[in-house]
């Protein structure tokens, strides 16, 4: 929701969307961690051990944050449950929202900035990914950076731009066993 911390409905009105949304998390979590070593095999010996670190330690933060943002929305979600009227009045709910916000906005965003920013700098440097993923990279992270938390939208780029490289590294890695 656009307000979590005084808008209780979507723990009702969307809690068959947020159950199922909570339930697929960790496939995504493992499909994101899967993604993060297809990356490093690309880079293989050419991996920079700074931004190699930067890099695989980002990826992982995002997904913890991801873990705990989604415990608490499960949390809110049971708590609903068990006491609708109650829970939606309550501080702990005031509570739990503010988490699910900032935790989504500030914390995961960030991370993930972070994440987009060191994988920039190691294929620039590698020269393992075409320029303009390079240069939309830097921008994507930038952006994630300095105002991800105000525009709302900029979070469905997350996805996309996994797709992007994954298409990508798909399309680099054949033009490489057509070559060989």
């Amino acid at each position: 929701p656009a307000d979590p911390p005084t808008d209780s409905r979507w723990l009702t009105s969307a809690e068959d969307r947020v159950t199922v949304a909570v339930t697929l998390v960790p496939f995504a979590a493992i499909a994101f961690l899967w993604f993060i070593g297809v990356l490093r095999d690309l880079l293989g010996r050419r991996e920079d051990q700074f931004f190699g670190t930067v890099f695989f330690g980002s990826g992982l933060l995002f997904v913890a944050g991801v873990f705990v943002w989604v415990g608490v929305v499960a949390a809110a979600l049971v708590s609903s449950n068990a006491a609708p009227d109650r829970f939606a009045e309550s501080t702990a709910y005031v509570f739990a929202g503010s988490m699910i916000e900032v935790l989504g906005t500030e914390v995961i965003l960030r991370m993930f900035g972070v994440f987009m920013f060191s994988s920039a700098t190691m294929w620039s440097r590698t020269a393992v990914m075409p320029r303009w993923l390079v240069i939309l990279t830097y921008v994507g992270a930038v952006v994630l950076l300095i105002g991800g938390d105000r525009l709302g939208p900029v979070r469905l780029a997350i996805p996309v731009w996994v797709l992007v490289v994954s298409l990508t590294i798909l399309v680099v890695q054949s033009r490489s066993a057509v070559e060989v």
